[in-house]
């Protein structure tokens, strides 16, 4: 007999409601004999519990005795390395009993004869995958059949906001959508052999040296940071028309255009059009002002040609909407990480981004900021990818004689330093607009805080005109 849940229709009662309206009475979705091939297949061969531990935990099962079983068959291979039905029993007679009407745990799950018919239930471990398979799915299903429904009773409360129960909702689904496999607590050692292992197939791919991380284009920066890493939070920080932004595209510009790397870029200060306009002068070095105007040579012209053709198959997508906040950023995030993976994800600028309705109400501009930020670092988490913010730096930079920036600058929160794995702060002395015309500035990439690295100092060369960082040539700095 197949042990699995069914639908259980209730009969029409004359007069009643339509069957249309009459609400479903309906069991879980389970398969006990699935349940009881993963135990039986984990009894027979202890080999299969190291796979079936990756797949399902013990809420995975239906069967309040199975889920019993699970963990006790997990602890007994952790205590003695092996399991067996004697040692299981033995085991099950030391646990008291959580259920009504029996004195101990083997009594609970049915017994010395449970446990045979357990064995008994396959006759090879070799389908254990296919078993586990089965109950995950059932246990996704029953997940998701809970999850909508504390939504729809969130939803009927009509308490907080629309906005929050948005964000928690899209956010409970993602996660049951790409539910991962669950491991097991790992000892220091282990997790030290699958890193020495890591190390090996770098070198033997060739890879000392290499970057760990998302290159940003300018080797002095990704010697300092190894690359632009997964799950960090990135601040590039200065003050207003010092760079950052340009510095910002010049490096969506290396990963997406140069290194084929899918990125996005929500954009709160200027429109695609002047995004992808600043795009074309960092590709073709030309003039911006030049471009604004249409006022181009014929190879220029022919440049810019070949410079569409290009950026026409570049995965670089920029998002300019206006106002957005950082629960409808975390959720269109979630959709370009499904539907393109990228691989970098960057916010132009932090403070800009507008606070969720419940922060604005007895909250300062300090705390909306730090959890924007707050909010920011758990994308990156989330997404394991990097997340780079642009940042505005307050005044009191420009009182001091050097104008050199500190982390102490970070403009109206605290927590973005808190928070942050990467500082980046940029230092450019100002030149009149006469002089930028006629000559590159010197930047400094003041590397100010690096959670896993050391800090340090990067310096480039400057082209406003044509929006574009270059490393600089040694001479040029004192």
């Amino acid at each position: 007999m197949k042990r699995s849940g069914r639908s259980l229709t209730p009969a029409r009662t004359k007069g009643g409601p339509s069957e249309r309206d009459a609400p479903l009475e309906r069991l879980p979705p389970y398969d006990i004999d699935a349940e009881m091939g993963v135990l039986g297949s984990m009894l027979l061969d202890n080999d299969a519990i190291a796979h079936v531990v990756q797949a399902l935990r013990p809420e995975c099962f239906y069967k309040e005795a199975h889920r019993l079983l699970f963990e006790t068959i997990l602890h007994c291979y952790q205590e003695y390395n092996t399991v067996d039905l004697v040692i299981l029993r033995d085991e099950l007679k030391k646990l008291p009993s959580m259920s009504p009407g029996t004195q101990t745990a083997l009594e609970q799950v049915g017994g010395a004869a449970y446990l045979m018919e357990l064995e008994e239930a396959v006759p090879t471990a070799a389908n254990v995958d296919y078993y586990a398979g089965i109950v995950k799915e059932k246990a996704v299903r029953r997940m998701l059949i809970e999850t909508t429904t504390a939504i729809q009773r969130q939803a009927y409360e009509d308490s907080g906001e629309i906005g929050q129960l948005l964000d928690t909702a899209e956010k409970q689904m993602f996660e049951l959508r790409d539910m991962r496999s669950v491991r097991p607590v790992q000892k220091v050692g282990d997790t030290l052999k699958l890193l020495i292992e890591h190390f090996d197939r770098r070198e033997k791919e060739g890879l000392r040296g290499a970057l760990t991380g998302v290159p940003t284009g300018f080797a002095d920066l990704d010697e300092l940071t190894g690359g632009l890493q997964p799950g960090e939070f990135v601040i590039i920080a200065a003050r207003p028309s010092v760079g950052k932004t340009s510095l910002l595209l010049n490096m969506l510009h290396h990963i997406s255009v140069v290194e084929r790397a899918p990125s996005v870029l929500y954009s709160l200060e200027m429109n695609a059009n002047q995004i992808v306009s600043n795009f074309l002068c960092i590709h073709n070095r030309i003039d911006g002002t030049r471009l604004r105007r249409v006022d181009l040579d014929d190879q220029q012209w022919q440049d810019l040609s070949y410079a569409l053709d290009e950026f026409a198959e570049a995965p670089l997508y920029v998002d300019d909407t206006t106002g957005i906040n950082i629960l409808e950023l975390r959720a269109r995030a979630r959709r370009m990480q499904e539907r393109h993976g990228i691989s970098l994800l960057a916010v132009d600028y932090l403070q800009l981004m507008e606070p969720t309705t419940t922060s604005s109400r007895n909250r300062t501009r300090e705390q909306e900021v730090g959890e924007i930020s707050r909010g920011l670092k758990g994308l990156a988490r989330e997404l394991n990818i990097p997340v780079v913010a642009a940042a505005q730096l307050n005044r009191s930079v420009e009182a001091r004689l050097d104008h050199k920036p500190r982390l102490a600058d970070l403009r109206e929160s605290g927590s973005m330093e808190q928070d942050a794995d990467v500082v980046v702060l940029l230092h450019r002395e100002m030149v009149s607009a006469q002089e930028r015309r006629s000559a590159a500035d010197l930047v400094e990439l003041i590397v100010a805080k690096q959670r896993n690295g050391p800090q340090g100092l990067v310096r480039l060369t400057f082209f406003p005109n044509f929006v574009r960082f270059e490393p600089a040539a040694p001479e040029t700095f004192p």
